[in-house]
């Protein structure tokens, strides 16, 4: 945007540049394409004494005629010789104009160069930035001085001419407020510089901020993959461990804590998304407050305009008013010249005259003296009006110069203004979206989390009914083996009775009657076991096959202990 302004001043010096050195050569066109207009040499001619000396009486004849032929004759070659002097000035003055031009237009298009290798600069590194800026500065200054060597030769080669002396002098005053203009853009461009690296270490900040939550968000991924694998050991050991209800319950007492850890997490993370919405409503404060002022500035931009379009009508007004100003003065110039010509050859003549009257004598000498004082009196009159009308010009040029800086300087702050503020609004609209960005990533994460956590206590709930349901197995398991037990109790009793008995009865019989015996006791054991198998299948009404299998099986490793115990029992009473 800088640059863009310093480009739109540089075309604008270039329009008017050569509007502003083209005034002398249109007056110069003027007086050669006007040779019937009534010019104020020619008036200035009229006015000439010569011509007031056939008006002026003189008492001999023969006198006042070889005056008058003698001065007509004399005044023509003069003024011929006076409009080719003029010409000749005009043209070293145009050639000498033409030449500040092409330094003028040498020089802009150095400055515009500089200015779009800054640019071109800019848009590569920060440092190749420095670099550029530097070298565009070193080389400005270097050209700087080269345009300085070539006004001052220009200074000592048209010292004698004091009109070139004044557009010298003003073509260096513009150098050196462009030179000021160019301090004042790299001034700018390194306080730019300056702000890129603080946003640079801003945004260094904010991305170290994003690695941290990162690294949580990784920690938090490691945690749920930690939770993801111990739900799936705990579904391996819902599968194999029947009778593991101690691991269950170590393993929901870490289930509760990791849940308790990822509560504070979602709490963590709510405060951070409460901190996030303050963030967010205070820059959308900040927004809008901004808006309100970028409004009111394109109002004044508005305005602005406005006023700017007047101000160039009064510039183009004052534009014309300078031409014609210029034109003025260099009509004025050329009338004091030939004032001062005519002053020069009147008191020359005066001279001649009065040794020509006390060669001769003659009463009318103090008539003739007195109007020549006269014409010398009107024309030193002449020469003050001359004189004032050129001061006042170049009062008038001096104010619409100051006007015009003036104009120049206040648009240039305006939109230095208009720059800021909308650079301001990038940055206000980058901050809210940054954190409707974070926003959106935390309520995102927040949502996870509250998935996980239902999730986690959905598993808890399940591992609870798993370690309940394992309880009442083993309950069950523990009830049907203290009856088993009451079984064992009683039947080893009744075995102990049945031992007695069998120990009262004689010693006679034969072996194969207590074989007999024992054949017939042990199939009433197996009737009686079989009755109470079908008690069990009946009480239990529907209880799993595992269970059915596991009391089994315990009640057959029961008989064949009891059958093995009985014949161990036998032979040794045998």
């Amino acid at each position: 945007s800088r640059t863009g302004l310093s480009e739109t001043t540089l075309r604008a010096l270039r329009k008017s540049s050569p509007g502003s050195l083209g005034g002398p050569k249109l007056s110069l066109i003027m007086t050669k394409s006007e040779p019937n207009s009534s010019s104020p040499t020619r008036l200035s001619l009229d006015r000439s004494p010569a011509n007031r000396s056939r008006k002026a009486p003189t008492p001999p004849e023969k006198t006042r005629t070889r005056s008058v032929n003698g001065s007509s004759e004399s005044s023509q070659p003069r003024s011929i010789q006076l409009k080719e002097d003029l010409r000749k000035a005009n043209e070293l003055i145009a050639s000498l104009e033409n030449e500040l031009e092409q330094v003028r237009e040498e020089s802009l298009e150095k400055l515009y160069e500089a200015l779009e290798a800054q640019k071109t600069a800019k848009e590569s590194f920060e440092i190749e930035k420095f670099k550029a800026v530097e070298a565009g500065v070193e080389a400005f200054h270097l050209k700087e001085e080269e345009l300085k060597k070539e006004l001052e030769i220009v200074k000592n080669q048209h010292a004698s001419d004091s009109a070139v002396l004044l557009l010298v002098t003003r073509e260096l005053e513009k150098v050196s407020l462009e030179l000021a203009k160019a301090d004042d853009a790299k001034n700018m461009l390194l306080s730019q510089a300056d702000d890129a690296s603080k946003r640079a270490a801003i945004l260094k900040s904010e991305l170290e901020n994003a690695r941290g939550f990162k690294a949580e968000v990784k920690k938090r991924d490691k945690i749920i993959e930690k939770l993801d694998g111990e739900i799936e050991v705990l579904k391996m050991d819902k599968s194999y461990a029947d009778g593991s209800a101690d691991q269950w319950c170590n393993k929901t007492i870490v289930l509760e804590r990791q849940l308790e850890e990822a509560n504070t997490m979602k709490r963590t993370a709510s405060a951070s998304l409460a901190s996030l919405t303050k963030q967010l409503e205070g820059s959308n404060k900040r927004l809008r407050a901004v808006e309100s002022e970028v409004t009111d500035l394109k109002d004044k931009a508005k305005l602005m305009a406005k006023m700017g379009l007047r101000q160039s009508q009064d510039l183009e007004r004052s534009g014309q008013m300078l031409e014609a100003a210029e034109e003025e003065a260099v009509k004025l110039k050329s009338e004091v010249e030939t004032v001062n010509e005519e002053k020069s050859r009147i008191s020359s003549e005066l001279e001649r005259t009065k040794e020509k009257l006390l060669s001769l004598g003659g009463r009318d000498y103090e008539t003739q003296l007195e109007h020549y004082k006269k014409m010398f009196e009107e024309a030193r009159l002449e020469i003050d009006v001359l004189v004032s009308a050129l001061e006042q010009t170049k009062m008038r040029e001096a104010g619409l110069v100051n006007h015009v800086k003036k104009f120049e300087e206040e648009v240039c702050s305006m939109g230095k203004e208009i720059n800021r503020l909308g650079g301001l609004v990038k940055r206000t609209k980058e901050e809210a979206d940054g954190a409707l960005k974070k926003e959106s990533e935390m309520r995102d994460d927040l949502k996870e989390v509250e998935d996980e956590v239902i999730y986690l206590q959905e598993a808890l709930r399940e591992a609870r009914g798993e370690s309940l349901k394992l309880n009442a197995k083993m309950l069950d398991k523990e009830t049907e083996f203290q009856s088993v037990v009451h079984e064992n109790d009683l039947l080893v009793k009744k075995i102990k009775e049945l031992e007695e008995a069998l120990a009262k009865k004689d010693s006679e019989l034969s072996e194969s009657e207590q074989d007999y015996d024992l054949v017939e006791t042990l199939d009433g054991m197996n009737v009686k076991l079989e009755e109470k198998r079908e008690e069990k299948e009946d009480s239990s009404d529907g209880n799993d096959d595992d269970d059915d299998d596991d009391a089994v099986e315990v009640e057959y490793s029961m008989w064949e202990s009891y059958h093995t115990g009985k014949k161990e029992a036998f032979h040794k009473g045998k």
